[in-house]
């Protein structure tokens, strides 16, 4: 009995081991082994809502050496990390990259309203809020600008080309 408990004791060293590994690679591998800063941001809407954020940043990217700057928004039954993945990859490539939650999503406060994208004042789901935080960080050159997104945030993508484009 006493070579079972061992046996099984040492199976669960062994699992937590691999967790707690696997769980230090996966921060590491999401900022890149330290080549990447990710930060948690809370903007507020016009509707004097919370809008979450993570900002993705180039650790070589300064004021003195700005990068362009992306919107990164989700789609309708998602959260900004599930864009995480494309996040990433585009910091890695050179680009400053917001990824929000939308009105009503995530962490975000306030509801979806289909009108939020061209409403009044437009807020494109609250992503405009982030669009204009991110052009105003002086790390980022704000006459290079984008947006990208995957289904609604496609939709959201194309609202702020119209708004600011």
């Amino acid at each position: 009995m006493k070579e079972n408990v061992r046996k099984n004791l040492l199976w669960l060293i062994i699992s937590v081991a691999i967790i707690v590994f696997s769980a230090v690679m996966a921060y590491y591998l999401e900022r890149d082994f330290g080549k990447i800063d990710i930060q948690f941001i809370n903007l507020i809407a016009p509707s004097g809502d919370t809008i979450t954020a993570k900002l993705y940043r180039p650790e070589w990217v300064t004021a003195e050496n700005p990068a362009p700057g992306i919107i990164n928004m989700h789609g309708y039954q998602n959260d900004k990390d599930v864009q995480a993945g494309y996040s990433i990859e585009l910091a890695r490539r050179g680009f400053v990259v917001l990824a929000t939650d939308g009105l009503g999503h995530g962490d975000s406060g306030g509801g979806f309203n289909f009108g939020m994208f061209f409403g009044n004042p437009p807020a494109a789901m609250g992503t405009g809020v982030g669009y204009e935080y991110l052009r105003s960080l002086p790390f980022v050159d704000a006459n290079k600008m984008g947006a990208t997104g995957h289904s609604m945030g496609g939709v959201t993508s194309f609202a702020l080309a119209g708004l600011y484009g």
